[in-house]
């Protein structure tokens, strides 16, 4: 899942959409992460993350929620979803709302 509704992607859209902004040199993926959280499952098998973010390139004001899911097959881990959201501060919620009409 992307930051629009729109981008509910399979993994061949994915791939597509990560090979497109990996060649655009224009593109700087300078970013820190301001919390991350990491939650394994008790069986060892799964594990959900939460990673938050502020980049320039896509707003400086309103952080990047990313949150994926890992699932252990044999000794290597995969990500089975992950979505990333815009995620405003609740009291910037009626700013926006405001903005947009």
């Amino acid at each position: 899942c992307g930051t629009d509704p729109e981008e509910l992607w399979d993994k061949k859209q994915f791939v597509s959409v990560m090979e497109e902004g990996f060649a655009n040199d224009s593109i700087l993926y300078n970013y820190s992460i301001d919390s991350r959280e990491i939650l394994v499952a008790e069986d060892g098998n799964s594990a959900t993350t939460l990673e938050q973010f502020t980049v320039k390139w896509v707003s400086e004001k309103i952080p990047i929620r990313f949150v994926s899911h890992f699932v252990k097959i044999g000794d290597d881990w995969k990500i089975d979803f992950f979505s990333w959201s815009l995620v405003p501060k609740n009291d910037d919620i009626s700013k926006l709302n405001k903005a947009l009409e």
